[in-house]
């Protein structure tokens, strides 16, 4: 009874983070409330007996991508954001999250767990022979995209001289 208690609490405190990080008008205020979400993320991983999602929640998203974000924030100069067309953004959002959710939520429901006839991941040692050995093309696919995503932030982001 009092997992169910945490998890609806964190389920919560995720959903508000996420809807006030789109909401705010501030731009380093959004990044907080991001950070917010994300540790509730980690809350819930926890809950659920995943202690190595839950650390690396904490330290990857929560920890890295947000001081990444803050970097940028204070290095673009940008500490407003343009809310111009707000309204018209929201509405197209809204509509967008309502036809996924009307979507996800049936499939999430009527879906196993876990895929057949994979083994379940107990423990690190176990992921990281799953990472290595049956996974590891994925696994060096999303490398290289996030290094060329990397090397193309940092060439959009540089000055002309």
């Amino acid at each position: 009874m009092n997992e169910a208690i945490a998890f609806y609490a964190f389920a919560a405190l995720v959903i508000l983070g996420a809807a006030s990080m789109l909401r705010s008008t501030n731009i380093v205020h959004s990044a907080f409330w991001l950070l917010g979400a994300l540790l509730s993320t980690a809350g819930i991983y926890a809950l659920l007996s995943a202690g190595f999602l839950a650390i690396m929640q904490i330290f990857v998203y929560a920890g890295a991508i947000t001081v990444l974000l803050l970097f940028v924030i204070m290095l673009t100069g940008s500490r407003v954001a343009d809310v111009e067309a707000r309204g018209t953004n929201t509405l197209v959002a809204g509509i967008v999250a309502a036809a996924l959710a009307g979507i996800l939520v049936p499939l999430q429901i009527s879906a196993p767990w876990r895929l057949p006839g994979t083994e379940a991941v107990t423990s690190t040692s176990v992921l990281g022979r799953m990472l290595f050995s049956n996974y590891l093309l994925p696994f060096e696919l999303a490398s290289i995209v996030l290094l060329v995503a990397l090397v193309g932030a940092i060439f959009l982001a540089r000055e002309e001289e």
